[in-house]
């Protein structure tokens, strides 16, 4: 029997995804179209294309309070050294993007591992 799915370049693919908010700590909307667009200019280099999408999320905040939340999140996968280099160099991008919308966290998921920037 044929395989169905290809790995890319006879490696397993791995999954980034990252979780833009739609509102700063102020609730007031965000205007991220520009930052989810370098975000996307950034990854594309790297890994083969990505995908963006709404959602609506949940978390609790530091003082346990639980918060409701729109996000867009960003999607893409890769492998080896670019997909290294991608998670790299998103880190910057989103540090920045924290501090520019006094974000408490923004959060990424490489695989199955979740992380708070």
């Amino acid at each position: 029997m044929k395989p169905m799915l290809n790995r890319e370049n006879g490696m397993p693919s791995r999954c980034l995804r990252i979780y833009i908010p739609l509102k700063d700590s102020r609730t007031h909307q965000i205007k991220n179209g520009r930052m989810i667009k370098d975000l996307c200019a950034m990854l594309l280099p790297l890994l083969r294309g990505c995908t963006k999408y709404r959602a609506e999320g949940m978390w609790r905040n530091g003082d346990g309070k639980i918060i409701g939340e729109n996000v867009i999140i960003v999607e893409s996968f890769g492998s080896g050294e670019n997909f290294r280099k991608a998670v790299q160099r998103i880190q910057t991008l989103l540090r920045k993007f924290k501090r520019q919308y006094r974000q408490e966290s923004i959060a990424v998921l490489v695989d199955k591992d979740f992380y708070l920037i």
